[in-house]
């Protein structure tokens, strides 16, 4: 769904309907979500898990608003699921939630965003198929959700429903994730990474966070 109300597929670019403004937008599996010049925040596609954040389940041709009166920093589209930072830093999440990738405790659904269990104030989010991960304020990195291959970095469970710490460096700056795997950036500019491989030299899973 393109977001022109048609929910055909095209073939050259369509605009996507309405008149707001745009600063970003950002593409799930299924969903997309934008973020005008005001700081709202808007979603469209396919919302049976409540991934675009409108409070039903139902299809969004056009861009809808997230619930919630705020104004938000950022967005990051997993597979089937949306988190988000608000201007104050805080962390919020919304859609599918089996594997307790909205980090608010539960392994419910969410069709309007919910805080993330953490009083912390964030700068990064990512967002993968079933877990998220973060850095906060303070430089430290968390992540939550599923654990099948080790893209928590923690080594521990196989799931979280709340933001663990990864390691204990305060030095990391930005994060992004991939379907269960994640790459995140230090201030030193070293690289590390964590969760299933599909690199060159190696497969299987890497638990603990490893530079590269």
């Amino acid at each position: 769904m393109l977001g022109d109300g048609s929910g055909a597929s095209v073939l050259v670019p369509t605009r996507v309907a309405g008149t707001a403004q745009w600063s970003e937008v950002w593409t799930g599996w299924f969903h997309t979500c934008g973020r005008t010049t005001d700081g709202q925040a808007l979603c469209w596609g396919y919302n049976v898990m409540g991934q675009a954040g409108s409070g039903d389940r139902e299809p969004q041709l056009v861009p809808v608003a997230v619930t919630g009166s705020a104004s938000w920093q950022t967005l990051t589209l997993g597979a089937y699921h949306t988190c988000g930072i608000r201007a104050n830093g805080s962390a919020w999440c919304w859609g599918y939630n089996s594997g307790r990738q909205l980090g608010d405790g539960t392994q419910e659904d969410r069709p309007s965003p919910v805080a993330v269990a953490a009083a912390r104030s964030w700068i990064s989010l990512a967002a993968g198929s079933s877990h998220t991960c973060g850095v906060g304020g303070d430089g430290t990195l968390s992540c939550w959700g599923d654990n099948s291959q080790g893209q928590l970095g923690t080594n521990h469970a196989p799931w979280s429903s709340f933001p663990t710490q990864v390691g204990n460096a305060t030095t990391w700056v930005s994060v992004v994730a991939g379907y269960d795997s994640n790459l995140a950036l230090r201030e030193d500019a070293s690289a590390w990474r964590w969760g299933a491989t599909f690199w060159a030299t190696q497969s299987g899973s890497v638990h603990l966070p490893e530079q590269f």
